[in-house]
């Protein structure tokens, strides 16, 4: 997901965007590091550090990530941000973060090779007692006829 139209979407939903912040806020300690994996605009790290976090790692391997450059810039938290423009599987973080929040969610749940990026940098990023956000995803579907 990179063009800025789908971003666009995803942080103008207000539903969305607050689940985000409420599930961030109970996860996120002072002193906390994060990871946003597929940061897209930057929007969950600086929600990540209004919640308390020291640093957060923005990887995201699409041009949107200078978007969240100029955004981090604009709030005055481009020093507490450290961004990667790189796929996740090519990148090793400096430290083990306490959190990892991601929106690669897609339409169904399991797009982007969600499962699969979200296990390898869970092994390689995430503490013992750290946390994924989102813990899980569920898919409802109806089967319809038209």
């Amino acid at each position: 997901m990179s063009s800025l139209s789908t971003h666009l979407l995803l942080v103008g939903s207000p539903r969305r965007i607050d689940a985000f912040r409420r599930a961030l806020r109970r996860r996120i300690r002072p002193g906390s590091v994060v990871a946003d994996l597929g940061c897209g605009t930057g929007v969950l790290g600086l929600i990540a550090l209004q919640a308390g976090a020291k640093r957060v790692y923005a990887v995201d391997r699409h041009p949107i990530i200078q978007v969240a450059k100029t955004l981090a810039k604009e709030n005055g938290t481009g020093d507490r941000m450290v961004f990667i423009h790189a796929d996740s599987r090519d990148v090793q973080l400096p430290e083990r973060v306490d959190v990892i929040v991601s929106d690669l969610v897609g339409q169904l749940g399991v797009d982007e090779h969600l499962v699969e990026c979200l296990v390898d940098v869970r092994d390689r990023w995430l503490k013992r007692d750290g946390h994924l956000i989102p813990a899980r995803v569920e898919l409802w579907a109806q089967p319809v006829t038209a």
